[in-house]
């Protein structure tokens, strides 16, 4: 083995740097992270070829002074902190005068900077950490920061860069969390082919995360808790973000506990959208635990895990409950000719017309007759231009798999389609139970009054408009009239209501819960269930009945179709041309 030795200044200098910068993303956290500290109330960040090429960060801020730039770029040069209390309290993003030090040591940097009570401002520039040229400058108030050649003088770096349209979108992501916690800066993006601007207000909001989200605060002690959620699986849009003291931040105890309020509805922090801006006093996290300070420790991961999860299995519940595709009109229309997704809103004015159709309302009753032996071939027009469905058989304890045909202009396509007829089936009649709870007020008096919980008593004259009636008698609280739709599926059995009433007896739930959760549960009860027989005719007849639905997702967020396309299993199985 070698002898060790001490490495040269300049080699360690690279690798430190390294630690710090990583990509392009790394110049724009830690330069707005500056700006940010600098009291900027506008940051504009301007990229060409996803930062490779040419990093440009502007901020009005205060500014450097002008005796203090090549102090600046000197490691471990710091206003943040002066002394090893300080560490217990940091209240700044930067604080450890790394950033614009390994920023120079891996490319050519420009700095230009003037404060508020200068009549001029300084330049300077400094190449791979050696400072070439400086000069007076007239220019605004604030800081600019200019980044080119990144990594030029370390080429292994580069090999392992990501594509310039990751990069990009990798910083506009960074940009779109900054906005959420700093409300009052306004950010802006420009790349090669678009300029955009980031706002952490109610409109900025709705760009990038949709309206099927919902909001939450709450403070417990030290700790307070604030953000939106939401499920991409209920019509939400746009990635999850965690802070922690407004620092984004990376942290399995945050993502487990958001998660573990959504339950099953969730496997991982991709179906999660919106964020969630953990606040708490300095001394209870660490945030000097990480090079790029992406990661924090908690003196008490326990506690902030309970105080996320009691607050937000409330709100999620409610979320998943009266957040659903038909109530905030976000419907998930499942393309048939494909196996993606797509988005469509449909106003208020067309939701009966659009879901309460013969088609969408079809119901298949469960017959005996059907077995498991020889897939049967039942092939037939669907309705569509030049397609039909051929049922395959049942697979597993009774999800149905069918083939469905294409044809196009070009050629016939083929697919492999799954159903679980429970969840569909389900989806038809809470559609058609939704719509007649709009349409149809009248009511059904009950021959016996039922003892409901007391809290609903706050809420009766809202529930009243969807066809329920309470009495009150001595501080009890009963149930006297139902919605005549309802007894039309419960063969005037009303015991799922009453149960509902009372899973649901909380003073934060929303009137559109109660109505939505009854609906599903009605819906859930009526549906037959997997393993039920059929045979093959009414098999594919159930898939032509479910075609017109406009969302491929039951009431409680499930989906009920699989689709994949035999171009997709050519891909798996690595046939393509």
């Amino acid at each position: 083995m070698p002898s060790i030795k001490i490495l040269h200044p300049e080699l360690a200098a690279k690798i430190a740097a390294g630690e710090v910068i990583e990509r392009p993303l790394s110049v724009v956290k830690e330069c707005v992270e500056n700006s940010i500290d600098a009291g900027a109330g506008e940051i504009s960040v301007s990229i060409i070829r996803g930062g490779f090429e040419e990093i440009t960060i502007s901020d009005d801020g205060e500014g450097i002074p002008s005796n203090d730039i090549d102090l600046a770029v000197c490691r471990f040069a710091t206003s943040k902190i002066t002394s090893l209390e300080d560490l217990s309290a940091i209240s700044t993003y930067g604080f450890r005068g790394e950033a614009l030090y390994a920023i120079c040591q891996v490319s050519e940097l420009h700095i230009s900077t003037r404060q508020k009570d200068k009549q001029l401002g300084c330049q300077a520039i400094f190449k791979f950490g050696q400072k070439t040229t400086s000069s007076i400058v007239s220019r605004s108030q604030g800081t600019t920061i200019k980044v080119k050649s990144l990594f030029e003088n370390i080429p292994a770096r580069l090999k392992f860069q990501a594509s310039a349209l990751t990069e990009t979108r990798r910083i506009k992501n960074l940009l779109i969390g900054y906005s959420l916690v700093n409300k009052e800066i306004k950010f802006r993006l420009k790349t090669d082919h678009n300029e955009e601007t980031f706002y952490g207000d109610e409109s900025g909001l709705l760009s990038v995360f949709g309206d099927g989200l919902a909001a939450f605060e709450h403070s417990e002690g030290l700790i307070t808790i604030r953000g939106l959620l939401g499920l991409k699986s209920l019509g939400s849009t746009g990635d999850f973000f965690v802070f922690v003291n407004k620092r984004p931040v990376t942290d399995r105890t945050i993502l487990k506990a958001v998660k573990d309020s959504f339950g099953l509805m969730v496997k991982n922090d991709r179906d999660i959208s919106g964020y969630i801006h953990v606040d708490l006093a300095p001394g209870l996290v660490d945030v000097n635990v990480h090079p790029r300070k992406n990661e924090v420790r908690f003196v008490n991961p326990n506690l902030i895990y309970r105080v996320i999860y009691n607050q937000l299995s409330k709100k999620t519940r409610n979320l998943i409950v009266s957040k659903g595709v038909l109530l905030e009109k976000r419907i998930m229309s499942f393309s048939f000719s494909g196996t993606n997704y797509s988005e469509s809103k449909l106003e208020s004015g067309n939701l009966s017309d659009s879901i309460g159709s013969d088609s969408a309302t079809y119901v298949v009753k469960p017959v005996t007759g059907y077995k498991r032996e020889k897939p049967g071939y039942f092939a037939s027009e669907d309705g569509g231009l030049g397609s039909k469905t051929v049922f395959l058989g049942i697979l597993g304890n009774g999800y149905f798999v069918y083939k469905r045909i294409v044809n196009d202009s070009l050629k016939v396509k083929e697919h492999l389609v799954i159903v679980d007829p429970h969840a569909a089936q389900e989806r038809q009649i809470f559609d058609k139970i939704f719509t007649e709870l709009l349409a149809n007020k009248s009511r059904q008096r009950l021959v016996i009054p039922i003892e409901v919980p007391p809290a609903l008593k706050d809420v009766a004259q809202d529930l009243s408009a969807y066809g329920f009636t309470f009495e009150s008698t001595n501080d009890k609280v009963f149930l006297t009239e139902v919605p005549a739709v309802l007894l039309n599926y419960l063969s005037s059995e009303i015991s799922l209501i009453v149960d509902s009433l009372y899973e649901l007896n909380d003073p934060e739930i929303n009137i559109e819960s109660i109505v939505y959760y009854i609906a599903s549960k009605l819906a859930c009860h009526r549906s037959f269930r997997l393993g039920d027989d059929f045979t093959g005719i009414e098999a594919e007849m159930f898939f032509k009945s479910i075609e017109s639905l406009e969302t491929a997702y039951c009431p409680h967020g499930r989906p009920f179709k699989f689709e994949l396309s035999v171009d997709r299993l050519d891909e798996f199985f690595q046939r393509t041309s």
